[in-house]
């Protein structure tokens, strides 16, 4: 996403958080057999993007459930 400068001071700014939307992913396939990946992580500044395999979501999650059973034992 590129901002023009004027929106990115305001939007630095920190906000009211109970007023805060849901933040939503989503799966873009513009760059769907790039040799090298998407193009988004491969020139992010920020280094804000990474690339997340399914089975790796899994396991996180899974480990995330068990954490949180042990905390209610």
């Amino acid at each position: 996403m590129v901002h023009d400068e004027a929106t990115l001071k305001k939007e630095s700014k920190l906000s009211d958080t109970t007023n805060l939307e849901p933040m939503v992913a989503i799966k873009c396939d513009l760059c769907v057999g790039r040799e090298g990946g998407p193009a988004c992580v491969e020139i992010c500044p920020a280094e804000a993007f990474i690339l997340v395999e399914q089975k790796d979501i899994n396991e996180i999650s899974k480990n995330k459930r068990k954490a949180s059973t042990l905390r209610t034992v």
